[in-house]
C-alpha cells in the first residue's frame, strides 16, 4: 500500500489533506494513517480477516497494494464465495444471447450473499473504508 504514494501513482486519500510535493512527507503521511489500520490476519494469497474487537462484524478482504475488495462480511460468506465453483452451490443457467451456459448460486446462497452484503451502517472497516471507496467509486 505504501507504494502508492510514490510519484507516479495518482493516490492519495481526502483524509490525507493536500497532498505534498515531497515524497518523502507523503510517505510520513502514510506511515501515521497506518498506525492506526486494524490488525490484518492473513487467510490466503491477499486474503485476510480485518480483526478489530470493536468492530460487530469481521470482513474478509482481498488486498492487492491499494486495492481492496470486501469478499464478505463474516467468514461464511467469504468461503461460500471464495469457494462457490468448488462446492455444488451453483446451477447452470443457459443465457440466450450469448448461447452458452454461466454458473449461478442457488436461491439459498444468493440470499445468504444478498443479507450479508445488504447496507448496514455498522458494516465499517475503520481507515480502510476510504480505500475501498476510493477504488470502486473512481
Amino acid at each position: 500500500m505504501k507504494y502508492d504514494v510514490n510519484d507516479e501513482s495518482q493516490v492519495w486519500l481526502e483524509s490525507w489533506g493536500i497532498k505534498p510535493a515531497s515524497l518523502e512527507k507523503r510517505k510520513e503521511i502514510f506511515d501515521e494513517w497506518f498506525l492506526h489500520v486494524p490488525a490484518l490476519l492473513p487467510l490466503t494469497g491477499s486474503r485476510y480477516i480485518v480483526s478489530d474487537e470493536n468492530l460487530k462484524w469481521k470482513p474478509v478482504i482481498s488486498m492487492g497494494s491499494s486495492d481492496i475488495i470486501v469478499m464478505g462480511w463474516d467468514l461464511r460468506t467469504y468461503v461460500l464465495n471464495e469457494l462457490r465453483n468448488y462446492l455444488d452451490i451453483h446451477i447452470d443457467v443457459f443465457d440466450e444471447e450469448d448461447q452458452r451456459f454461466y454458473p449461478e448460486v442457488i436461491d439459498e446462497v444468493q440470499q445468504i450473499f444478498e443479507e450479508n452484503f445488504k447496507y448496514d451502517e455498522t458494516k465499517d472497516i475503520p481507515y480502510l473504508k476510504e480505500r475501498i471507496l476510493y477504488w470502486s467509486c473512481g
